[in-house]
Parts: C-alpha cells; structure tokens; sequence
C-alpha cells in the first residue's frame, strides 16, 4: 500500500496504511472477506491434499465469472 500511495501527490503513505490496517481488522471482526481474498481461498483449498485431485476428477474446466456490480 505504502508503494501506491508513494506514486500519488498529495497522499500520507502512513495515512493509507492505517486505513488498510483498520479495514483488514474490521472485516476479519465482521467475518467477511473481499474478492480477491475469495480467489485465493479457492486456490489454497486446490492444495489440500485430496480435494484438488477430487475437483479436477469431477470437472473438465471451470469459468470463472468476474463481473461485479
């Protein structure tokens, strides 16, 4: 985050920061998760044993559909 907001004038890297950290906290207390934590949910689950192989069996291909509104 520090990285992005180096590239815009005018924004405190430290000030994102805090907003990323207090999001993050905020959501795990709320027990949600955004998109891409989504994705990479699905992915980590492909590595547990059994359950890639058992998805891979069931499925030629999947679509991934990422529209949002």
């Amino acid at each position: 985050m520090a990285e992005i907001a180096a590239e815009v004038p005018g924004i405190d890297a430290a000030v994102v920061a805090e907003v990323f950290d207090l999001t993050a906290r905020e959501m795990r207390v709320a027990g949600v998760i955004d998109f891409d934590d989504q994705k990479l949910r699905a992915l980590s689950l492909l590595d547990r044993p059994g359950i890639g192989a058992r998805v891979e069996s069931l499925w030629d291909e999947v679509v991934v559909d990422e529209f949002q509104d």
